[in-house]
């Protein structure tokens, strides 16, 4: 028996129920949308066989990180919706409106240090940006690293851009006070801080 068959054996795991980019858990039904992204990749990816998945593939972060918070989305805050009874349609006008309606204190996070200095999501990047520079906690690879804490939640990667498209609407990024928001760039400052914000008072 080769090393892999007996590491999995010994952990009970098929390496077929694993992402074959980060080797986290599949959702046992993924969506259409999940096997969307698994086969769009497939041709932008190497086999990467590896201890930990036999089926593992590689390819470039920013082609395969929506792929994993997908299928993070899929496995961890999916079903924690249907739990909850909350509805599996989003109504995607509705959430504009929603988030519209948050523009004073939007704009008092995009300009007033005071105010953002309450923020936990300003608070967890400042830590990350103490950690590993301003670049790294920035990087792609660091979000998919704090999936849990950056993303929009039971709203999805659908919602991510959603929310993000109504705030720069709301606040262009050249509009926002740079002074306020240092060491970081207006993009990430929304990306990291506002949208996850905003998606917690939603």
């Amino acid at each position: 028996m080769s090393f892999n068959a007996y590491v999995f054996a010994v952990l009970d795991v098929d390496p077929a129920t694993l992402c074959p980019y980060c080797d986290d858990p599949l959702p046992c039904e993924p969506t259409r949308t999940l096997s969307q992204l698994l086969d769009s990749l497939v041709g932008k990816s190497q086999p990467f066989p590896r201890p930990g998945n036999p089926l593992g593939r590689k390819a470039k972060i920013d082609d395969f990180m929506s792929v994993c918070m997908r299928h993070r989305f899929e496995e961890q805050l999916l079903p924690e919706a249907k739990e909850r009874g909350w509805p599996m349609q989003i109504d995607w006008d509705q959430l504009v409106v929603r988030v519209r309606a948050m523009r004073s204190d939007i704009k008092a996070l995009c300009r007033d240090s005071e105010v953002l200095s309450h923020c936990i999501f300003w608070k967890k990047m400042m830590q990350e940006v103490r950690l590993k520079g301003s670049l790294a906690a920035s990087s792609l690879r660091n979000q998919l690293a704090n999936f849990e804490s950056t993303q929009p939640g039971y709203y999805g990667e659908r919602g991510f851009l959603v929310i993000y498209n109504t705030l720069t609407d709301l606040v262009p990024l050249a509009t926002i006070d740079r002074r306020v928001i240092q060491p970081l760039q207006a993009i990430n400052f929304v990306q990291h801080v506002l949208v996850p914000e905003v998606a917690v008072r939603l």
